[in-house]
Parts: C-alpha cells; sequence; structure tokens
C-alpha cells in the first residue's frame, strides 16, 4: 500500500478519514469538535473525528472509534457480492490505506481484512485488463470504452491509480522496446 513514511503524502491524507467515536468521559473544552454551540463534549456522546485524532484519543482510552462509513456493513455487503462495481474513491479515495489504518482498532480484522483483500484481488485483475488495452486502434480510430468501464476507471482508489499508471507505462515501455529500430 503506503509505506506509511512521515513525509509519505499517501499515508498523511489516509488519516484524514473521518471515524465514527463515542466519549467515554466527559471533556470539557472540547466541544468544538462537534459544534460550535456548545463548549464540552460529554460521556456517550458521539463525534466524527479523522483517524489521526481518534487514534490519540483511543490510546488515552477516552473514546470508543466505531466502524468507518466507508467500511459500513452495506458497503461490505457490496464488496463481497461484486467488488469491480464498487466506487472505491467516493467511499475514500485512499480506501485500502484507511482501511489497513482502521484495522489496527477493528475488533474483528481477520473478517473486515478478508473482505479487502479479496476486493484488491477482484479489482486488481480488471485494472490490468484495461491497462493492457490499446488505447487507439489503428484502423478504427480512438476506442470507445463501455460506460461500466468508465464508471469502474473513475472509482479506483490513489493505490489503484498508481498500480493502473506503472503498468499501463511498463506496457508502453515493452512495446517501444519491441517496435525500436534494430540497426547495430
Amino acid at each position: 500500500m503506503t509505506s506509511g513514511g512521515y513525509y509519505d503524502i499517501d499515508a498523511i491524507l489516509a488519516t484524514q478519514q473521518k471515524l465514527p467515536c463515542t466519549f467515554r468521559l466527559d471533556v470539557p473544552g472540547l466541544g468544538f469538535l462537534e459544534s460550535e454551540e456548545t463548549h464540552d463534549i460529554k460521556e456517550g456522546q458521539r463525534v466524527e473525528l479523522p483517524y489521526w485524532l481518534a487514534e490519540l484519543l483511543g490510546i488515552r482510552e477516552t473514546l470508543d472509534i466505531g466502524r468507518p462509513k466507508m467500511l459500513s456493513a452495506g458497503v461490505c455487503n457490496a464488496l463481497k457480492a461484486s467488488p469491480r462495481h464498487v466506487d472505491l474513491r467516493g467511499q475514500s479515495t485512499h480506501f485500502y490505506a484507511a482501511a489497513a489504518k482502521y484495522l489496527d482498532w477493528s475488533d474483528r480484522p481477520d473478517q473486515l481484512a478478508q473482505v479487502i483483500i479479496e476486493t484488491f484481488r477482484s479489482r486488481v485483475t480488471k485494472l490490468a485488463d484495461h491497462a493492457h488495452e490499446p488505447a487507439v486502434t489503428a484502423a478504427a480510430g480512438p476506442k470507445v470504452v463501455a460506460p461500466a468501464d468508465l464508471a469502474f476507471l473513475r472509482g479506483l482508489d490513489e493505490l489503484e491509480r498508481s498500480l493502473f499508471k506503472m503498468e499501463y507505462d511498463s506496457i508502453n515501455a515493452v512495446n517501444a522496446w519491441m517496435t525500436r529500430s534494430r540497426d547495430i
């Protein structure tokens, strides 16, 4: 996925994913996280916080972290049924990285991880197929992309987009090498 290094922009952006959190205790002065009407957060209050903040407060056992919307039961059921038809980018631009971060906190990481792994396996094969298709055919002109395929390509998260670009660039490099002039 991402290297997760300090300067890794994808890792930073993945930690911006909002998680539903429930506070275990009253916290004075943090009401601005939810709204500007109150100054305090009360025990049992639900607030959506970015992962990086939820993680810090979770370590201190200040709150319980819930499942993010991008991994809701409905989304997971859709991923199990037909992973290629789910718009991952619409769920999170860094879906896989954010999901991996969440798995650190999940109480059932094995089941959720299996759904994510199977989603990736299914989608990466279709992604590779699209990278191998020529964008232009010699006689027919520009290739017309089917609406379903276009929706799939638009729904790629950042990891999938980077894999698609690497695959596409490597295919073009191999084709350029194969058609090079062989004058020695």
